[in-house]
């Protein structure tokens, strides 16, 4: 479609693999309209949404009970225009968020609920807007895919069942605590407040003798 059409999805469950493109210049919203609710979605396949022209809005505005809700893998394909407001990961099979394109990923609240051994892999970093809700499962980053966290941006409910597992970067002047472990520890490293909204930190627990880059004796007891 070209103009002013807009392609508005709400309340459905998806079972099988999904891809939406949107190649004009139309608007395409999923889980999305603002002062609205019951207008979530659930996915049960891999989710891919391309970008080619127009704008997708995923789970952004309304009711905060709206929100994408995905069980497997999460692909993006865009240079710009694809905006995430809140999404949750669910399930007990593994997901990954990757993108394809040239776009930052921006999550304004990200929920993580998986159950049993159900993990989510960065192939990109992800940055956080707003807040990260920990309530079950790992996230797996990596130097080159962090999980970033703006400045003021939050997070809830880390613990050893649920966590960061590999580098956390937050960028800002406000003090945080990095919600970071590995398997069967849940190990926060906190900051306080940096000086300037600028200021980047980068934290990863590790669960190994420090000797080799510490050295103990050296240091008062």
């Amino acid at each position: 479609n070209s103009g002013s059409f807009v392609t508005d999805m709400r309340n459905n469950i998806i079972t099988g693999t999904s891809s939406f493109t949107n190649n004009g210049s139309s608007l395409f919203f999923d889980a999305t309209n603002s002062g609205s609710s019951n207008f979530s979605n659930k996915y049960f396949g891999d989710v891919t949404y391309t970008r080619k022209n127009g704008d997708i809005y995923i789970g952004v505005g309304g009711s905060a009970s709206n929100v994408t809700e995905y069980s497997q893998n999460l692909t993006l394909n865009s240079a710009s225009n694809i905006l995430i407001g809140k999404i949750k990961f669910t399930g007990t099979g593994n997901s990954i968020i990757e993108q394809l394109g040239t776009q930052p990923i921006i999550v304004e609240q990200l929920i993580i609920e998986k159950t049993g051994a159900g993990k989510i892999t960065l192939n990109d970093s992800v940055t956080i807007s707003e807040t990260v809700s920990f309530s079950s499962g790992i996230i797996y980053s990596s130097t080159a895919n962090s999980l970033i966290f703006k400045n003021t941006a939050t997070q809830t409910g880390a613990s050893v069942t649920s966590y960061l597992d590999g580098p956390g970067t937050k960028i800002g002047n406000t003090a945080f605590t990095f919600p970071v472990g590995k398997p069967g520890e849940y190990a926060p490293i906190s900051i306080s407040a940096p000086l300037n909204s600028t200021d980047a930190f980068r934290a990863q627990y590790f669960t190994t003798d420090p000797a080799s880059v510490y050295n103990a004796t050296l240091k008062d007891a």
